[in-house]
C-alpha cells in the first residue's frame, strides 16, 4: 500500500481517534486521583515519575500495536501475537524501553525544552521495536531502522510541526469550550488527544518507511 492508502485506511484513522480519545482521559485521571488523595504529599511524585509515564508507555504502545500490519504498509504479514510469541517477554521488554525512554526524556534538559521531540521518540522507538521483530520473523537480516539523514530531517520537521499545530489548535478550541460551557481546563484534556492524533501520520510515516525495505 502506499503511504496514502494507509494513512486513509479505516483501520488506522479509527485507530488514532480512539487513542486520542483516551489520551485525553489522562488529565480527567490526574484530576480525580488529586482530589482523592488530597493532602498525600507522596502522590505528586508518584504521579508525575511513574503512573504518568507508564501510562504515556502503555498508550504508545498499544497503539503501534492497533496499527500493525498497516504501519508497515502491509496488507498480510504474521499475526501480532505470532511475533510476541517467538520472544521472550516481547511485550515488557516493549513497555519497560517505552517506560524507559520517557523517564530519560524527562530528565534531558533539551527534551524539557523541546518536548515536541517526546511523544514522536516513543513512537519510533515501538514501531522500530516491531518491525524488528517482524523482521527477525521473515529473515531480513539486512532491514535498517534508520534509512537515511533525510528521514530523519522529515521527521523531526513534521514532530515540531505537529507539535505546534497542536497545541495552537487546544489552545484555541479550549477558550472557546470553556467559554460556552462555562467550565476550565479544556485546553490540558483536548492538548493531550490533539498531541497524540498529530503524531499518529509521523509515527504510520516512519513505518511505512521501514516497511518498504521488506515484501510479503
Amino acid at each position: 500500500m502506499s503511504l496514502l492508502e494507509t494513512l486513509l485506511l479505516p483501520r488506522v484513522v479509527g485507530a488514532v481517534l480512539v487513542f486520542a480519545a483516551a489520551a485525553m482521559c489522562e488529565p480527567l485521571l490526574e484530576s480525580w486521583l488529586t482530589r482523592l488523595l488530597r493532602g498525600n504529599g507522596a502522590f505528586d511524585w508518584c504521579w508525575e515519575r511513574l503512573l504518568s509515564p507508564l501510562l504515556r508507555a502503555t498508550l504508545i504502545g498499544a497503539l503501534v500495536a492497533a496499527l500493525y500490519p498497516a504501519l508497515f504498509g502491509l496488507i498480510e504479514a504474521p499475526t501480532l501475537g505470532r511475533l510476541i510469541a517467538l520472544g521472550h517477554a516481547r511485550v515488557n521488554l516493549l513497555l519497560g524501553a517505552l517506560f524507559l525512554l520517557t523517564l530519560v526524556l524527562s530528565a534531558l534538559p533539551v527534551i524539557s525544552r523541546h518536548p515536541a521531540l517526546a511523544l514522536p521518540l516513543q513512537g519510533i522507538l515501538a514501531t522500530a521495536m516491531l518491525f524488528s521483530w517482524l523482521a527477525d520473523y521473515l529473515g531480513a537480516t539486512n532491514a535498517l531502522l534508520v534509512t537515511g539523514w533525510l528521514q530523519l530531517l522529515l521527521l523531526v520537521i513534521l514532530a515540531v510541526t505537529s507539535y505546534r499545530i497542536a497545541n495552537i489548535g487546544a489552545a484555541r478550541l479550549g477558550a472557546r469550550l470553556d467559554a460556552a460551557a462555562s467550565v476550565s481546563g479544556s485546553q490540558a484534556i483536548l492538548r493531550q488527544g490533539l498531541l497524540l492524533l498529530a503524531q499518529g501520520p509521523l509515527i504510520v510515516l516512519y513505518g511505512h518507511t521501514l516497511g518498504r525495505q521488506i515484501a510479503i
